[in-house]
């Protein structure tokens, strides 16, 4: 028999180098006549739903050419260039000189354009500030602002804003 195997226990192993180590791992050899009835066992066991329920009608399902009851794919439009913005915040981060913990992030849907700012509070106020002095100041007011509706994108200060800027 080779290096590369070990018989323990009346079983053989087959010894696989972990990789950037000097140690082997020992994996069970199962010959291939006994490999079908070791699938089956796997599939009949506990926390599965049973080879005779789930692999046929999957192995029909994979090879039949049912006509797809999807809808047909259309073209996404692209907005114009800095009309559909992403924010969202990072953080909480270790604290920076200047008290900053916070980075709100803004990435342009069109362009992938970003803009970073280091804020010491996440809030609303920073939010809104944010948004007229470097996105509203530069490229005009955008069309949608997208985030993940957190409690700080979601407070009673940016909704004011959001109707005055008509977002």
């Amino acid at each position: 028999m080779s290096n590369r195997f070990i018989v323990k226990n009346q079983q053989v192993y087959r010894k696989s180098k972990i990789p950037k180590s000097n140690d082997f791992l020992e994996i069970k050899f199962v010959p291939f006549a006994k490999r079908a009835d070791m699938v089956d066992s796997f599939h009949s066991g506990y926390g599965h739903a049973g080879q005779a329920s789930i692999c046929s009608r999957c192995q029909l399902a994979a090879h039949s050419d049912k006509i797809s009851h999807h809808a047909p794919m259309k073209p996404l439009e692209i907005p114009h260039a800095f009309s559909r913005w992403h924010l969202d915040f990072i953080g909480e981060l270790p604290t920076t000189k200047n008290g900053n913990r916070w980075l709100l992030m803004a990435v342009d849907y069109t362009t992938n354009w970003p803009i970073a700012r280091a804020l010491n509070n996440a809030t609303g106020e920073e939010i809104v500030k944010f948004i007229y002095e470097e996105i509203v100041m530069r490229f005009g007011c955008p069309e949608e602002i997208l985030t993940d509706r957190g409690p700080n994108f979601m407070s009673k200060v940016c909704f004011p804003s959001k109707i005055q800027w008509k977002v």
